[in-house]
């Protein structure tokens, strides 16, 4: 069981639809634990306020959710509104159709999410350890984030910032 609920899992996808169908997957699978699964997309322009009062108190003990699916413009719109919303506790990151959401510009989304999971991050690889294709998911490509003690051993001999290990086939 959790002590802080933090935000430590984010996937990212290219549609709303999709994001959808990624949070009705996820939120079942989270179903039998404590884990409070978020959705931000756009499209809907009343629901921002909801939206984000979700994503900051719809976990659990009324914290931010653990896991949020999001869409890359949605996602940099919570982002740039600043507050109590951080990628600063992030562990996983999941992009899926990688390929689609890298080749098109969407708000340059990838340097502004990396460089929000790496705030607050004294780790020189800034928290980022390995990135490694998603196994069943054409395009996709997913990160796991560590961030270890600043000034331990481990946080010294943590090794390049980001490199590429392989591809899912599609």
């Amino acid at each position: 069981q959790r002590v802080v609920p933090r935000l430590r899992g984010l996937v990212i996808v290219p549609t709303r639809a999709l994001a959808g169908q990624v949070h009705a997957v996820v939120s079942a699978l989270a179903a039998r634990t404590d884990l409070a699964v978020g959705l931000a997309v756009g499209g809907d322009g009343g629901a921002w306020a909801r939206e984000r009062s979700a994503l900051l108190t719809g976990g659990a003990r009324g914290g931010p959710v653990d896991i949020l699916v999001a869409t890359p413009g949605r996602l940099v719109e919570h982002l740039r509104a600043g507050g109590e919303f951080t990628l600063e506790h992030l562990r996983f990151l999941v992009v899926d159709e990688a390929d689609r959401l890298l080749s098109a510009s969407y708000q340059r989304w990838l340097p502004l999410v990396l460089g929000a999971a790496h705030a607050g991050s004294d780790d020189s690889s800034g928290g980022l350890r390995e990135i490694a294709a998603t196994p069943g998911a054409p395009g996709g490509w997913a990160v796991r984030t560590t961030r270890p003690m600043p000034g331990t051993p481990a946080a010294e001999c943590r090794g390049g910032v980001l490199a590429p290990v392989g591809r899912a086939a599609l």
